[in-house]
């Protein structure tokens, strides 16, 4: 009989599972030593100290990397902006970085700290635009690393990944190298999208947000296409110091175990969500690529495996300006404090539902001549779908609708 491709949700399921020789664990323990005796003289073991590797990280990564279609391996961070900050390892003085000028206010930051620094060149644009001017313009600076995302957060563009590395293929830098493209999949999880099939060279994750899925660790992860490209950015890990913890990973591990399940359930209910907003008077513009209306509804289908559990939308003024920019600070703290259907807070992708403002808090060290760029309005809500039923998500936000 032929052997069926094991699914996501049984690699989920049997991560770290079965690995315990001593004592027959179905589940892997916690290992919390920091050292592991060496296999003879001068030949290290499969882990040798836990700045290194460790077993709970080993876990992880080997189930991640089979999700993601990776090499085998795979690097487990201590936080996300850890994982971008091996990924820019692969930078030099004068490289050129290409990034969205919509990407997550972390990653924005961090950008925008370094470049001045001369440790890298960095290009911003819009990534999501499907003219192919915008990539061949990025080419033309024949850039080291391009780091796209998708969907872009806050925003929900969607980037056409295969476009991207058409154009990348025909580039090289001043060494002969071509760029290496790495994607930021957090939003979507690889359930839903998995990039590397497409081309790309390592995916990174924010592990915090859907992989752990339930807002109680901070974490990241990379998966490398290629084995040579993993060891060169495992090899700063040691350097660097920046691998997770053996707590964070075992806790991420057992996260990730119903990830699948969470996902489907958290993107059934934001398509209920994003419909109940994008026809309310109070609501100028949903961005959610799972609505027809979605400028990159269309690429989604064709690129996407689902739509994720994430959304946001324009708050709409008394000014009746219907673009979100002329909501002010106290029509916003009216409906996030009437609303019941969210807890007010940073981050995304946990079971319990979240909501945030962009403009003073992921992304509030953007200018705003940047954010106005990016399309990031003062009026801008994100909303982070859990596993509540979605006739409850809608009546706790009509509850904040009826405040204004």
């Amino acid at each position: 009989m032929e052997t069926k491709k094991i699914s996501h949700d049984s690699i989920c399921a049997l991560a770290g599972v079965d690995r315990e020789s001593q004592h027959k664990a179905v589940v892997a323990p916690i290992y919390t030593s920091s050292i592991y005796r060496m296999a003879d003289f001068g030949v290290e073991g499969e882990h040798e100290y836990a700045r290194v590797s460790h077993p709970n990280r080993s876990h992880l990564a080997e189930a991640l990397s089979e999700m993601e279609g990776g090499c085998g391996k795979g690097i487990i961070t201590a936080s996300g902006m850890a994982a971008l900050n091996l990924i820019l390892q692969l930078v030099q003085p004068g490289d050129w970085v290409v990034s969205g000028h919509d990407a997550y206010g972390g990653t924005q930051r961090f950008l925008d700290a370094l470049a001045p620094r001369g440790l890298f060149r960095l290009h911003c644009c819009d990534i999501n635009s499907p003219d192919p001017a915008v990539a061949e313009r990025a080419m033309a600076l024949q850039p080291r690393l391009v780091l796209l995302e998708t969907p872009s957060n806050p925003l929900l563009g969607v980037c056409d990944v295969r476009a991207w590395i058409e154009a990348v293929a025909k580039t090289r830098d001043a060494q002969g190298r071509r760029p290496v493209v790495a994607v930021d999949n957090t939003m979507l999880s690889p359930v839903n999208f998995r990039p590397l099939s497409l081309g790309v060279d390592l995916v990174w994750h924010s592990t915090t947000k859907y992989i752990n899925g339930h807002t109680d660790l901070i974490g990241g992860a990379i998966i490398c296409r290629e084995p040579d490209l993993h060891d060169e950015l495992d090899w700063w890990v040691k350097t660097m110091g920046l691998g997770a913890a053996a707590f964070d990973a075992w806790l991420t591990t057992r996260g990730l175990h119903t990830l699948p399940l969470r996902i489907r359930r958290e993107q059934e209910s934001a398509g209920q969500v994003a419909e109940f907003l994008a026809g309310h008077p109070k609501v100028d513009q949903v961005f959610y690529p799972g609505l027809e209306s979605h400028v990159g509804h269309e690429l989604a289908v064709r690129q996407f495996a689902g739509f994720g559990g994430m959304l946001s939308f324009e708050l709409r003024g008394r000014g009746g300006q219907k673009t979100g920019a002329d909501t002010t600070a106290e029509e916003l703290k009216t409906f996030i404090y009437a609303q019941k259907a969210a807890s007010f807070a940073v981050s995304l992708g946990g079971v319990s539902s979240l909501i945030s403002h962009p403009s003073t808090m992921t992304h509030i060290d953007m200018s705003e001549e940047a954010r106005a760029a990016a399309g990031i309005r003062y009026g801008l809500l994100r909303f982070s779908v859990g596993l509540e039923e979605p006739e409850r998500l809608i009546c706790g936000l009509e509850q904040g609708f009826a405040a204004l």
